[in-house]
């Protein structure tokens, strides 16, 4: 090492004219060190929190996630309801890390039977869905970090369905918003979706009405859980006829 060490002064020794230019640019360097750290450092606190968090419908465990605009204080929020199907807190995390960038929190969750969520959403009625929302409205009301005045309901497809009914329920709900609705009933639109579905596999008429028939009687049997002998022996002979993927639809959730 020579006097003075360092690889500072080593270069000064091989370039001395150049020593007022190397200090300068060392300076400038260590400048924009400085403010990348200080640029990263405050994004970092500017960006969303996320909190994991469980809420109940009786013995029902919903797992979700709370993102949580980085400002103190309570803030307004939305839930996000499901679509039909196997439908995750995963599919919602980007709107509602967008939703915390503005200001405004969001509850995500795995749909019962789904992710981290107990129960089946196959083997549960309508309504329990919609019970399984307004558990995570109730959740909401009560977290330290939300407006309870200024809770909302974003629903897509089925949860477009599930939005407005659970505001019709709660005067919890401030607001709805709504994606892909429907104008009409649940029932005229599952007829309506699973009516194409039939008639883009079959041309026969009367593969048409029994198609038709075995989603009446479907639908009955879910709403009512009476009629299955019926709709198992209309649905076989469906079956028969190239009709067999009716029974694989979803009628309700």
């Amino acid at each position: 090492m020579s006097e003075g060490g360092g690889p500072l002064n080593a270069i000064v020794r091989y370039f001395p004219l150049q020593k007022p230019v190397i200090k300068k640019l060392t300076l400038t360097v260590l400048l924009i060190l400085l403010i990348a750290l200080a640029v990263g450092s405050i994004s970092w606190l500017r960006s969303p929190r996320q909190e994991e968090v469980r809420f109940y419908n009786g013995e029902i465990v919903l797992a979700g996630t709370i993102y949580l605009p980085p400002s103190e204080g309570r803030h307004p929020v939305v839930i996000f309801i499901h679509g039909s199907g196997d439908d995750s807190r995963e599919q919602y995390r980007f709107y509602a890390n967008l939703l915390a960038k503005k200001g405004i929190a969001a509850l995500i969750y795995d749909k019962r039977g789904v992710g981290a969520s107990s129960g089946s959403w196959k083997l549960s009625p309508f309504g329990a869905l919609a019970d399984d929302a307004l558990a995570g409205v109730h959740f909401l009301k009560n977290h330290p970090a939300i407006d309870a005045k200024r809770i909302g309901a974003w629903g897509g497809s089925e949860g477009a369905i599930i939005a407005p009914w659970i505001a019709s329920r709660s005067s919890d709900v401030a607001f709805v918003i709504m994606q892909s609705a429907t104008g009409v009933t649940f029932a005229q639109q599952n007829r309506y979706q699973n009516e194409r579905q039939i008639r883009s596999a079959t041309n026969s008429e009367e593969n048409i009405a029994q198609g038709l028939a075995i989603i009446k009687l479907q639908s009955d049997y879910a709403r009512t859980g009476t009629g299955w002998q019926a709709y198992a022996k209309c649905q076989a002979s469906g079956k028969r006829k190239g009709l067999g993927f009716i029974a694989r639809s979803n009628v309700a959730t």
